[in-house]
């Protein structure tokens, strides 16, 4: 369901002229891009049931799924939505974004209560269906980046913290020039100078355990 949610980024770029002098009293006027370019997103607006193609599923639990519910909102099915094991669960778009520079923002509806499964961002996948990505996730009381396989496997925690964040806002992943930084509403909760993340070109949500919905994610890149 489309809305307007707190934080930052958009589908389109904000152009700032740069002015400078140049001989006589003459001024040359740059235009500096800021801010990501979508290229693939996702409203929900459509009739509840399992998400499909675009969208490619990396569940720990086959049987599992993300489906839209009546309100038009993401979520996670299945008898293992609660499983501290599936923390690292996604579904991952299928369009390839054709650079490292990444954005993708996801809008929380609902938190769960406790830390298990949170919702998030994923950027950096190797490919849709396999590989490993980058991890960008917040729930209620903290928020951690982490490189892990989607549906399961090792994983390894860059950075994670606490803090008490209530539903309505955005989660938002980037990496650029190298930089990891993630948000909530808008606000830095951390940024990783040069990790040692994956360098695929596709990117995702996690919805989490079954209580959290999610809504309007957004995948881009940056010039």
């Amino acid at each position: 369901m489309s809305a307007a949610g707190s934080g930052t980024g958009g589908s389109s770029s904000t152009v700032r002229p740069v002015v400078s002098a140049a001989g006589s009293g003459s001024a040359i006027v740059a235009a500096r891009l800021y801010g990501p370019t979508i290229l693939a997103s996702d409203d929900f607006a459509r009739s509840a049931g399992n998400l499909t193609t675009p969208w490619t599923k990396r569940m720990n639990f086959g049987s599992d799924n993300y489906a839209i519910d009546s309100s038009q909102r993401a979520y996670r099915t299945g008898s293992g939505a609660n499983d501290s094991s599936d923390g690292v669960d996604a579904y991952m778009h299928q369009t390839d974004l054709g650079s490292q520079n990444q954005y993708g923002r996801v809008l929380v509806r609902v938190f769960a209560s406790g830390s298990e499964s949170p919702p998030g961002v994923v950027l950096r996948g190797i490919a849709p269906n396999s590989g490993q990505a980058l991890f960008g996730q917040v729930w209620s009381s903290g928020w951690r980046i982490l490189v892990a396989t989607p549906g399961g496997g090792s994983r390894t925690t860059l950075q994670s913290g606490t803090g008490s964040f209530t539903a309505g806002s955005n989660i938002e992943l980037q990496v650029r020039a190298g930089v990891v930084t993630l948000k909530y509403a808008g606000v830095e909760l951390a940024v990783l100078s040069q990790p040692s993340i994956p360098t695929g070109n596709y990117g995702g949500f996690s919805a989490g355990q079954n209580v959290n919905r999610v809504d309007d994610v957004a995948l881009g890149t940056f010039a």
